[in-house]
Order: C-alpha cells, then structure tokens, then sequence
C-alpha cells in the first residue's frame, strides 16, 4: 500500500514503476533514467552513472548503434551496459 503526505509525496519515480510491475506492465528499465522505445530502436538516457539494465519484452537481436566500433547482434531479453551520467546510448531492434 502506498501512502503520501506532504513530507513524501505518492507520486515518485519508484511508486510509478512500482505500480506498473505490480499490475503487469512491462517495465524496460528501473526508475530515473529515461527511456524511448518503439519495435526497432531503444534509446537509453543515463540520469546518474553506473550499471543500467535494459529488460526487452521478449527475445529479440539487439545491436548498440554509434559506439565507433563494430557492436555484436545479441539474442537475449536484456541487455546490461555501464554508462555514465547523462550518457545517452542507441540500440537497434530486430
């Protein structure tokens, strides 16, 4: 159960995300880093440095895009890449 008063308000990042596993949502990251997805391409915008897990809905081949280097097609559900703060990081879908 959630509860909100002045000193700690319902609607956080956490409780969002919370909520949605709870009723089955699909959720790609954990709370405070932005993510935009569609069926090909997943962006990842770090807010804080550190390890950050990408859950995909299902198994698919996934690629980084713009590493300037040649980045191996893997077939998995998720994905797990260090970044740093504010880094932002492309991923191709197929």
């Amino acid at each position: 159960m959630l509860i909100a008063d002045q000193n700690k308000p319902l609607l956080t990042s956490e409780n969002i995300h919370t909520l949605c596993k709870n009723a089955g949502v699909h959720c790609w990251v954990s709370p405070g880093d932005v993510l935009y997805a569609n069926a090909h391409w997943v962006v990842l915008h770090a807010a804080t440095a550190g390890e950050k897990t990408i859950y995909l809905p299902e198994a698919a081949q996934i690629r980084e895009v713009c590493t300037g280097a040649d980045s191996p097609t893997l077939l998995t559900s998720q994905i797990t890449v260090s970044m740093e703060q504010y880094e932002t990081r492309l991923f191709r879908i197929n």
